[in-house]
């Protein structure tokens, strides 16, 4: 009988150290099945509602100017370019302050000229200077973009990169 007993034991530790725990982690890896079964049934159902809001909100024409093609700016013609910056600027509502190109882009061959053009006027003119800057055939990239307020006028700086012939 103590033998008996003692087997009985063994068996039910066996069963509570081994089977049990297994049992009890099938159980909690099907509550995750159905729990993602049900993600995907609900991402199913939503799926035309979310290809119909896609359709919507396909890219709708911005407004922007057309981008010009590229020309290259002479080098003899680099002298028109702040008369060319002040003709925007006025257009724009802004104050050319003054054009300051970067002499180390026309040292290096890489086809580029940097211009800072810095400015006076209100930023929300800024932006129809951009949309004029645009316009330039020479223009590869605009760069850095600076604004300070100061005594009761906006000072706005531009990085320009134009295209140069060699």
């Amino acid at each position: 009988m103590a033998y008996l007993l003692v087997c009985l034991a063994g068996i039910l530790v066996f069963f509570f150290l081994t089977i049990y725990p297994r049992q009890r982690s099938l159980a909690g890896l099907n509550r995750d099945i159905e729990k993602m079964e049900t993600q995907l049934k609900e991402q199913e159902s939503l799926s035309p509602v979310y290809q119909n809001l896609l359709t919507n909100m396909a890219p709708q024409q911005t407004g922007l100017p057309p981008f010009p093609e590229g020309d290259k700016l002479e080098r003899h013609d680099i002298g028109q370019m702040p008369f060319i910056f002040a003709d925007l600027a006025r257009k724009s509502g802004l104050e050319l302050v003054d054009v300051i190109p970067d002499v180390t882009s026309l040292a290096e061959d890489h086809g580029l000229l940097s211009v800072d053009v810095r400015m006076n006027g209100e930023f929300s003119n800024f932006r129809g200077f951009l949309m004029h800057l645009a316009q330039i055939s020479q223009l590869e990239s605009l760069g850095e973009f600076r604004i300070q307020s100061g005594g009761g006028v906006e000072e706005l700086t531009v990085r320009v990169s134009l295209r140069m012939k060699p």
